[in-house]
């Protein structure tokens, strides 16, 4: 049985509660597309490893 599992959603633009979703998922989640989406996790993600890091 595989281990992987892959979801397809289409999402509003600027929809934070899809964020909040994937956020949820911590590090087992992977955003590939849209490229606007991804950008905003990292984007969230850097801030938070520079809050947490000083």
């Amino acid at each position: 049985m595989p281990s992987d599992s892959y979801y397809l959603i289409k999402y509003r633009i600027g929809d934070n509660n899809v964020i909040m979703r994937l956020r949820a998922w911590g590090a087992n989640v992977e955003v590939l597309f849209p490229s606007d989406l991804r950008d905003k996790m990292r984007s969230d993600l850097e801030k938070l490893w520079k809050r947490y890091l000083d």
